[in-house]
């Protein structure tokens, strides 16, 4: 079929946009006392159970996630891991952080 057929068929699975998308931050965090797979569920489950929060990945000594300042505060986030049990710092020159 033509060019505008295509180009309407590629258009139905396109993820929509929403406000929290252009709010987002991205905020990437140094973990200590990690040391395995149990504390890598840990400090994920920590996360995930914040509102405005999307965790982009959690290995050991590290997690990647995402976050609307208008729903939470990076300060929560550092909260949540040490309500966890371990100890969380902001990595220097990560995005959405000062």
């Amino acid at each position: 079929m033509g060019g505008i057929y295509d180009s309407y068929t590629h258009v139905e699975y396109l993820t929509p946009i929403t406000l929290e998308d252009f709010r987002m931050e991205k905020l990437e965090l140094a973990i200590s006392g990690m040391s395995c797979g149990h504390c890598i569920g840990a400090v994920k489950q920590a996360l995930e159970e914040l509102d405005g929060v999307s965790v982009s990945r959690v290995e050991i000594g590290t997690a990647e996630l995402s976050y609307d300042p208008v729903v939470r505060k990076a300060e929560d986030i550092l909260d949540a891991v040490a309500d966890a049990g371990y100890q969380a710092e902001r990595v220097a020159g990560a995005g959405g952080m000062s």
